[in-house]
């Protein structure tokens, strides 16, 4: 998915791909990889052999659902004063692999004109955790970089355990990896990029900016126009919208107690469903919240159920829309959103 959202940032920003959330809301689904949503280009095709193996490489893993390759790329903004200098890490993750599975990355720094000026790899192997890998950058330092907003880009591979690797180095290694891939030779791949500073870059020139205009008046549009009137008329440039884009509630594994909930339900035991998700999240702030179930719960089941009924899923998803579209049309200010989150499984009976 490709998702760009705006939330207030203050301090040090530290740009990572994480879940699309302003806020927790409890009655979301625990569980999953290291991303939520994830890079802005990710191939992510899971083949038989792939779903085949996620138990059998860890039997005691509770979320076989969640098979699947995650990078991130933690990216400061800024950065050493005078130098530049700062910490770039690496984070890799592939949940249910099998032990040994390879995990190689390669992160290059680029000048505003495009020029590489500093570049690591390196080829991990996957043990069960996430794979976390620190990049010392000493900024600008001899080479006279010159100030303005560099890009920090990812490429994050997988490739199978008994893959036999020939470089000699890091660099060859990932290279050889990567041919392989294009090659057709399977494993995943994750790109990300995202912009830092060095120095102290130009200032954008912006016109006179305003915040957007709000449909209905309410507790959520008095609060985007107390923060417009702080910051001053005219020099606001966008309306602030807090939310969170990934729910689940007992329509599938969610909806657990706030007091006991500390991962996913069973299929539709969950004590919530999407009637009482959208209250909970505009009791907490949120302005938008949208509920998305997995789509392989809908029968009862986790893709167990052969003689799960496909007219009671369909009608318990319709209902869900219905509660959304109901829900936003009696409360102002507020948008519920009701989607699925889209998975395949084999068994699937939905």
């Amino acid at each position: 998915m490709n998702f760009r959202t705006l939330f207030p940032v203050t301090g040090r920003a530290v740009l990572r791909v994480t879940t699309l959330s302003a806020m927790a809301v409890v009655l979301t689904a625990c569980g999953g990889g290291l991303n939520g949503e994830k890079s802005q280009t990710q191939s992510q095709a899971t083949t038989p052999d792939d779903r085949a193996t996620a138990l059998t490489a860890d039997p005691a893993a509770k979320y076989p659902d969640h098979h699947e390759f995650d990078a991130a790329l933690d990216v400061p903004f800024t950065g050493a004063e005078g130098t530049g200098a700062r910490d770039f890490a690496v984070h890799l993750d592939y949940v249910g692999a099998p032990a040994g599975t390879l995990l190689a990355y390669r992160v290059e720094l680029r000048s505003p004109a495009g020029a590489v000026v500093k570049r690591w790899s390196g080829v991990e192997k996957y043990a069960g955790d996430v794979k976390s890998v620190t990049l010392n950058w000493a900024g600008r330092g001899n080479a006279g970089l010159p100030d303005g907003i560099y890009t920090a880009t990812l490429t994050a591979l997988s490739a199978k355990a008994e893959t036999a690797l020939k470089g000699l180095d890091a660099e060859a290694q990932f290279a050889e990896i990567l041919a392989a891939q294009q090659a057709g030779d399977g494993g995943h791949a994750v790109e990300q990029s995202w912009n830092f500073a060095l120095g102290k870059p130009a200032k954008i020139a912006m016109g006179t900016l305003r915040p957007l205009a709000r449909g209905a008046s309410g507790e959520a549009d008095q609060r985007v126009r107390a923060q417009s009137a702080v910051i001053g008329a005219g020099s606001w440039p966008y309306t602030i919208y807090y939310g969170s884009f990934h729910g689940q509630t007992n329509d599938s594994d969610g909806g657990g107690a706030i007091g006991s909930c500390s991962s996913s339900q069973p299929a539709q035991t969950g004590a919530f469903g999407p009637d009482a998700a959208f209250p909970y999240a505009k009791s907490a702030g949120l302005d938008i919240f949208a509920n998305t179930d997995h789509n392989h719960y809908y029968d009862g089941s986790s893709s167990t159920n052969t003689g799960g009924s496909a007219t009671a899923a369909k009608a318990r998803y319709q209902r869900g829309l219905q509660i959304a579209a109901d829900y936003t049309a009696s409360t102002p200010g507020f948008l519920a959103v009701y989607g699925m989150e889209w998975g395949s499984s084999a068994t699937a009976a939905t």
